[in-house]
């Protein structure tokens, strides 16, 4: 019979601090940057685009795909025509996936079948 026991010690409470990030994006203090920290700013949906594209990565290996801008979304696919990649199965999503901008940031949007 194995027995497991929980850790004592109690995480310490995150941070409430914000301190800006190596990107001048402002993240909460003790906390490392990640992808959404970067910059997204946009004025009109069309500065947005979408990528299946991880962040740091060269191929398409997401199902969902993540909100960058228009630019990068050009660059991320330039790049990924060069690789070989492989190819991802996904589910179909539920609806029609775009990006938008929303508050000065690219998002996803779905637009749904009436």
């Amino acid at each position: 019979m194995f027995l497991l026991a929980a850790c004592s010690q109690k995480a310490a409470a995150p941070s409430t601090q914000r301190a800006p990030s190596s990107t001048g994006a402002t993240v909460d203090a003790g906390r490392a940057p990640d992808a959404m920290d970067v910059p997204r700013a946009c004025r009109l949906h069309a500065d947005c685009g979408l990528t299946r594209v991880p962040e740091g990565a060269v191929c398409a290996t997401l199902c969902a795909p993540r909100p960058v801008t228009a630019a990068e979304a050009r660059h991320l696919q330039a790049m990924a025509a060069a690789q070989r990649c492989p190819e991802v199965s996904c589910a179909p999503p539920r609806g029609l996936l775009v990006p938008r901008c929303e508050q000065g940031r690219c998002t996803v949007g779905t637009l749904t079948a009436n």
